[in-house]
């Protein structure tokens, strides 16, 4: 059985490249940022909570991910958003970004998850999770493992709450012997180090 406790959290690994609002950007460099950092790091990098082999963002070089960013164009507004994640009390950062108008709300939440996810089957399993039941209204693409988050600007309205728990992946995959059960997780991309 999987235990969260709530601690605070204080870091959380990315991927940061250089602000490019057309999307060709492809080199990405994993980094440990403090989540007091954040609202910092999102206005001043595209960015991603994937980290990809040889730094090169492309769904085939998925090496692992941190956590989801639900991505919010057309559906609910902030407090609506702010409210879902306080019922399910978990960390997030939230965002607005560059198209965020008061009569239209646009932002980004990321979520951590509590532990690394090692596979893009995996990682899709738990975003469509996510999505699905919490934010659906998210901007379908957010599925994709080569997903990076243009930068906001400087005057973004931002929230976070670091102090809860992050978001459980292995929901409803652990078995009756208290085992983790994840289909078609193992990929030639994952090694065993000992």
């Amino acid at each position: 059985m999987t235990t969260c406790t709530t601690t605070t959290r204080d870091t959380i690994e990315l991927s940061l490249g250089k602000i490019n609002l057309n999307g060709d950007e492809t080199l990405y460099t994993p980094s440990l940022q403090k989540t007091a950092d954040l609202q910092h790091v999102f206005t001043s990098h595209n960015y991603s909570p994937i980290i990809w082999d040889k730094n090169y963002r492309d769904s085939d070089n998925f090496l692992y991910a941190t956590g989801f960013c639900v991505d919010n164009d057309d559906g609910i507004s902030i407090e609506q958003a702010i409210a879902k994640l306080d019922l399910l009390r978990i960390n997030y950062a939230l965002i607005t970004t560059r198209s965020h108008r008061e009569d239209a709300h646009r932002f980004r939440i990321l979520i951590p998850f509590n532990r690394r996810v090692l596979s893009l089957t995996d990682y899709k399993r738990i975003v469509t999770q996510i999505r699905d039941k919490h934010f659906p209204s998210s901007d379908p693409k957010v599925l994709d493992g080569a997903r990076q988050l243009y930068a906001s600007p400087p005057v973004a309205r931002y929230y976070s709450r670091w102090s809860r728990i992050d978001y459980d992946v292995d929901s409803g995959v652990v078995d009756v012997e208290g085992k983790i059960r994840v289909n078609n997780s193992w990929t030639e991309k994952l090694v065993v180090k000992d």
